[in-house]
């Protein structure tokens, strides 16, 4: 087997960290004062998002389950502060595509995603377009009243939002993939 393989990400700001170790058959996971582990043959879920969070389009997320629940979230972004993100895009990679590796080896029926469950898609794909339909009965009304710079505001705002769901959608949508081919719209580019 590999050698052990470190990650350390702090989740939210003023949190404590995570520190994250590739054992030999498990991942040691020490959060804090808590410790723990999870074993890669207990794993039958491994799910990866595109996940874009404050300021930074590049965000994303995996997320590991362990006889059927949420046991360990694991992100490419560490808070310094507040308000300072830090980009761990090699770093994660790499955990990642080692994680999955030794998951896949140890337990041949785990199950890997990437994007959001199928039902989670189609409610924000539907909120979404409720949303940009929203702006443009907004930017109608204001053509209507005369409003020239509240409607050019709305045509802005809506574009971009056209764009950012567009791109969260496309990324984000459900599929299955194998460890040797993790897709590329879920993973930073390192």
């Amino acid at each position: 087997m590999d050698a052990p393989l470190t990650y350390q990400h702090r989740a939210k700001p003023y949190a404590p960290g995570s520190h994250l170790e590739l054992k030999t058959d498990h991942i040691a996971v020490e959060q804090g004062p808590r410790t723990g582990q999870i074993a890669y043959a207990d794993v039958n879920l491994v799910r990866l998002l595109y996940k874009p969070r404050n300021m930074t389009n590049q965000g994303y997320l995996m997320q590991i389950f362990q006889k059927g629940r949420k046991t360990l979230d694991v992100s490419n972004l560490s808070w310094r502060s507040l308000v300072d993100l830090e980009r761990q895009d090699k770093a994660y990679a790499d955990f990642v595509r080692a994680l999955i590796g030794r998951v896949a080896s140890e337990n041949p029926s785990v199950v890997l995603e990437a994007g959001m469950p199928r039902w989670l898609h189609s409610v924000t794909a539907l909120a979404g377009v409720f949303a940009i339909l929203s702006l443009v009965f907004v930017g109608a009304h204001a053509i209507q009243q005369g409003g020239w710079p509240m409607m050019l505001m709305t045509v802005g705002i809506g574009l971009y939002f056209c764009w950012w769901t567009a791109t969260y959608l496309t990324r984000n949508r459900p599929r299955r993939f194998t460890p040797d081919s993790i897709p590329a719209d879920v993973m930073p580019s390192a």
